[in-house]
């Protein structure tokens, strides 16, 4: 029979909430997917061509090139600040879990402290010394 080490289990709980946090945090995208990037690259194209043609048109068809490339950076825009929030959300939520873990690491802290006071005998100092 194996001994019971009270750090194992403690060790595997860590171990096992770290490789949650990793595989939902590469789920997540917190560095620039495949997906983000192949959206910022085909908007940058489509922005580059429009203010390209606006240069070699004239009249009402420069005009309509130069609102499709400013609407083009303007959906950028929306998507940029769209990721953005979805960042700061997930990070909430993140930190809120971090906070109600070490409030329950502070509850049992506490409990072991009251614990290992009502049972060790108190420490008698020698207060009257000449």
């Amino acid at each position: 029979m194996a001994k019971n080490n009270p750090e194992k289990p403690f060790e595997k709980v860590v171990d096992n909430e770290l490789n949650q946090f990793q595989n939902i945090s590469r789920t997540f995208g917190f560095a620039s997917t495949k997906k983000q990037n192949s959206i910022n690259t085909i908007i940058f194209v489509l922005v580059i061509s429009s203010f390209s043609t606006a240069i070699y048109l004239r009249g009402f068809l420069q005009a309509a090139a130069l609102e499709i490339g400013l609407l083009l950076l303007s959906v950028k825009l929306a998507y940029f600040m769209h990721n953005i929030i979805r960042f700061n959300h997930y990070l909430f939520w993140i930190l809120q879990d971090f906070e109600l873990k070490l409030l329950h690491i502070r509850k049992d802290i506490t409990e072991l402290e009251t614990q290992i006071t009502s049972l060790a005998p108190p420490i008698q100092t020698d207060s009257k010394k000449s």
